[in-house]
């Protein structure tokens, strides 16, 4: 009988300790659950609140139809009210204007780095063009107009100052730039003085030059050297994998 009793109070005791871990677990994952959303929230700016209702969204339309978009985006995208919707607009836009003042001192500081360790040494070494294409280089590159603006990545233009279509061509492939990437424009047969005009004719800011977005060179003859057809003639440089490809604005 003792024994029947010992097993039972055994029985008891173990049950009783199952049941207390089960619920210490339960109470961590509870917690565990608390502090990612706070964590998460906070990331963002948002109270948990608004974090919980961006995760809903997430689990239905929104999933689809902004897949790999930023919890702001798609709460101001589906914002019930005008209030609503211009907090995260606003939010947004301090983002952005932050993303892109930083970007831009670590392209200053990337360009003084370079200046300092190489001097006035070439990042962009033309010769390279030829190596990979021979006299007639264009035929063999292929359109690119697809992954580019990669950081560090460059845009090469040849062309000069009374060129009817080399000042559109310009803009239109400013207006494809994006900030960590940088146009070199040489200018076949124009003076210093020519060059400067152009920029000014074209709206380069001097701290597009200062950031290195925009560099204007002299070209030292390699544009006539390569047999290059009517100006002007664009060209992409991955950096990445070296390779010198043919581009043309969109």
């Amino acid at each position: 009988m003792a024994n029947f009793i010992i097993i039972i109070t055994l029985g008891l005791f173990f049950h009783n300790t199952l049941h207390a871990f089960e619920k210490t677990d339960l109470v961590n994952t509870e917690i565990s659950k608390t502090k990612r959303i706070e964590e998460s929230a906070n990331r963002w700016g948002l109270t948990t609140e608004q974090w919980g209702t961006y995760e809903n969204l997430m689990k239905g339309e929104a999933r689809y139809m902004l897949p790999n978009v930023d919890p702001l985006t798609v709460l101001g995208t589906y914002a019930k009210t005008d209030a609503e919707r211009n907090m995260y607009g606003e939010r947004i836009a301090k983002m952005e204007y932050n993303f892109t003042k930083n970007f831009l001192a670590l392209s200053r500081s990337y360009h003084q780095a370079h200046d300092r360790l190489y001097g006035n040494e070439s990042i962009l070494a033309l010769g390279e063009f030829s190596k990979k294409y021979g006299n007639n280089f264009s035929n063999s590159a292929k359109n690119y107009n697809s992954g580019l603006n990669k950081f560090g990545d460059r845009y090469v233009l040849f062309i000069n100052s009374h060129c009817k279509y080399c000042d559109n061509y310009f803009k239109r492939i400013r207006s494809n730039q994006k900030i960590g990437t940088t146009i070199d424009v040489y200018f076949i047969g124009d003076t210093k003085e020519q060059i400067i005009d152009w920029g000014k004719r074209v709206g380069v800011k001097p701290d597009s030059i200062k950031n290195g977005q925009i560099t204007l060179n002299q070209d030292q003859g390699q544009y006539g050297k390569y047999k290059r057809p009517t100006l002007p003639a664009a060209f992409y440089y991955d950096t990445k994998n070296g390779s010198v490809l043919s581009y043309k604005p969109e």
